[in-house]
């Protein structure tokens, strides 16, 4: 079977194997870095001045998201007699399995995964609104505690994938010319306590 010739839309995470692989914080930067510009290749030199790692450490990361097809080899050539390889995200997001959670076997690493995201976020909108080009107007936070059924969350979360599928297909006709933005849209079901 041959590998698609661009990045998956959302690729499910549903294997112990994605999620251990993704258990790692350097290689969830990794993949982040490679997934922010999906149309981008680097190698593994250019990735490991971006995150500020050394370049032998990153080889055997780089490897791991390849084994899971995480990130994909896009491009082989020879440059100077050495073999150089040109690596890019194999999706635009990512999806977990519930039932990652579910296992004792991959419990843990996906939970671990979780808390990176949302500590990745806040860390992000520290740093933004730390800054001096910070525009407090352009950053949104909710929080919401609703009673919904079953029926009712499914809804929700089917009309915040379509929105996100919508936007998603508006950015291929804007490219880089509008400014990066980043959203986290967390939902659970919440104690009542």
């Amino acid at each position: 079977m041959s590998a698609p010739k661009g990045p998956l839309r959302v690729r499910k995470i549903d294997s112990a194997e994605a999620i251990k692989a993704l258990a790692d914080p350097l290689r969830l930067r990794l993949l982040t870095l490679l997934m922010r510009d999906h149309e981008r290749s680097w190698t593994v030199k250019e990735i490991a001045a971006e995150l500020d790692q050394s370049v032998t450490k990153l080889y055997h990361h780089v490897n791991v998201l390849e084994q899971v097809e995480l990130i994909r080899d896009v491009e082989t050539r020879l440059v100077s007699g050495i073999v150089e390889h040109r690596y890019a995200s194999g999706q635009r997001g990512l999806q977990f399995d519930d039932a990652l959670y579910r296992s004792s076997d991959t419990r843990d690493a996906s939970i671990a995964n979780i808390a990176y995201m949302i500590d990745e976020a806040r860390d992000h909108l520290v740093a933004y609104m730390g800054s001096e080009a910070a525009d407090p107007d352009r950053v949104m936070i909710a929080k919401s505690r609703m009673r919904l059924t079953q029926d009712e969350a499914d809804e929700l979360r089917a009309a915040i994938d379509e929105l996100v599928e919508r936007m998603g297909r508006a950015r291929s006709n804007r490219r880089n010319t509008a400014p990066t933005t980043e959203v986290l849209i967390v939902m659970h079901p919440a104690s009542d306590g």
